[in-house]
């Protein structure tokens, strides 16, 4: 069976100056995602064995809202296609694993079929370990034509939401924050958990769902932080390439850092948005959509957070601005020599998350890890203890290709190209005291260098799992000032 998740799920899941608000508070998002707006509904399409004859898998097409009016948009009732992977043995029958996901809503699309390799891999996956799997796609909505827009174009992915970024700071007030695309979204997520619990208790009436692990990559990573901000029933979150929590301070950094914005950011870029930072109507914008606004919510949720070190998107120390802050438990993998697309390490991802979410689910103990940081003006050292034994401990190393800017995405310039950046890696062994460290000295030539440790665990049904430490940076020093207004125009780099 192994074999059969290496083969299914490498290809599947990854082809493709406010106050915390905590539970007792209510905002509108809050109050957008949990209103009956009277149209969610689902209805079931077909269901088929699983290529195992383990698993039946139920695909669906589910309404989850009417989101504004006709009046703003042409896309205003939302509906998804979703997949729902039933075991034959289910183990936790009141928990169930739900991936958010990309798509579109074209005239001619149809639901992924028997084949199709998103269902081949939540049945590998609820099959291995015991839970009940599902996936909800055309998270967000998609294309969408905005009636205000005076291009009349269908906006896809970043530039949806950018759009929608651009009408609330332009007026904050009409049609209101749930213009901002992240509210439907989330909401989306949250009505995929309803139908994930009703289909499985009518299909199998011993299962009673009541927590939920959510995950998803990029965008659909920041739905996983908004969906365990609104509901406590997401226990478990898994947002994979979405680590700009502190939105605006972490945004502010991403310039210092680079002296302008990645390329990737293109479709905000194009909506001016970069010179917004100090709007207060973008403060306002963040207060809703930002999870670091959220974080006193985050107390019981298991946080494990995946990233690229090489990111296009989003930079190697973004964590600096949330990381030490979030409460409760929380775990990194940072991924070397992977981009927003986190290759080549999409098996990697899968045994990790597949290796700890039982444990989570039925309270088993997790490792814990303390990671220090010493600085020096010459030198910066990193120390992991752990109180489980570890298989292995590695640093990670990479150099800037320059001394011209903190940078180590695996593609940059406009138009981009694949850059030099290279992440180098070492096993390290244990201490006296049984603690793990490695210290990076200063570059003579004035590059900057990243690195981070690595400890890899055996876990469940023997799949591995890797935990590492933040990236640090020697010297710790940044080659641009911050900006302001205007002076956040900047340039695509």
């Amino acid at each position: 069976m192994k074999n059969n998740l290496r083969l299914f799920l490498v290809q599947a899941f990854l082809v493709y100056g406010i106050q915390c608000i905590g539970w007792d508070e209510k905002n509108a998002l809050d109050e957008y995602v949990w209103k009956d707006d009277g149209y969610y509904k689902y209805e079931i399409l077909d269901s088929f064995r699983s290529v195992t004859n383990e698993s039946t898998i139920y695909v669906l097409n589910m309404t989850s809202q009417k989101w504004l009016d006709d009046s703003v948009s042409d896309s205003s009732v939302w509906w998804h296609y979703m997949g729902i992977a039933i075991p034959d043995v289910v183990d936790l029958t009141d928990a169930a694993l739900v991936y958010n996901d990309a798509g579109r809503n074209d005239p001619n699309s149809s639901p992924p079929d028997r084949d199709d390799l998103v269902n081949l891999a939540i049945s590998v996956i609820a099959e291995e370990i015991g839970i009940v799997v599902s996936y909800v796609k055309q998270i967000p909505n998609q294309p969408i034509v905005f009636k205000s827009d005076p291009e009349q174009k269908r906006k896809t992915e970043d530039r949806l939401i950018g759009y929608t970024w651009r009408m609330f700071i332009d007026n904050p007030e009409s049609p209101g924050p749930e213009v901002l695309a992240r509210f439907p979204m989330t909401k989306a997520v949250i009505k995929a958990f309803e139908t994930t619990r009703t289909v499985a208790a009518e299909m199998r009436p011993e299962l009673n769902i009541q927590r939920y692990a959510i995950t998803g990559a990029s965008k659909r990573g920041w739905t996983a932080w908004m969906v365990a901000c609104v509901d406590k029933r997401a226990i478990f979150t898994i947002p994979m390439v979405m680590d700009l929590l502190n939105l605006l301070p972490n945004m502010k950094h991403h310039y210092r850092a680079l002296g302008g914005w990645t390329f990737a950011f293109k479709p905000y870029y194009e909506h001016n948005l970069t010179v917004e930072l100090d709007n207060p109507n973008t403060k306002k914008l963040a207060s809703f959509v930002d999870p670091y606004e959220y974080k006193e919510r985050l107390n019981e949720t298991v946080k494990f957070i995946i990233s690229g070190a090489s990111d296009e998107f989003f930079l190697t120390d973004d964590s600096h601005y949330f990381f030490h802050d979030l409460p409760g438990p929380k775990y990194m993998m940072l991924l070397e020599n992977a981009g927003h697309a986190m290759f080549p390490h999409y098996l990697d991802i899968l045994e990790a998350v597949g290796a700890i979410i039982k444990p989570v689910f039925t309270g088993q103990k997790l490792p814990q890890l303390d990671f220090e940081y010493k600085e020096t003006e010459m030198n910066g050292t990193i120390i992991m203890r752990s109180d489980t034994p570890l298989d292995a401990a590695y640093v990670l190393i990479s150099k800037t290709v320059d001394n011209v800017r903190r940078d180590w995405r695996l593609h940059k310039g406009e138009p981009p190209s694949a850059s030099d950046i290279e992440w180098d890696d070492y096993e390290i062994q244990a201490n006296p005291d049984g603690s793990y460290s490695y210290t990076v000295e200063k570059d003579p030539e004035g590059k900057w260098t990243a690195f981070f440790l690595r400890a890899e665990f055996t876990g469940e049904n023997d799949w591995d799992y890797i935990i590492t430490s933040e990236a640090h940076i020697v010297p710790d020093v940044f080659p641009f000032p911050e900006c302001f207004g205007q002076g956040c125009r900047g340039e695509l780099l």
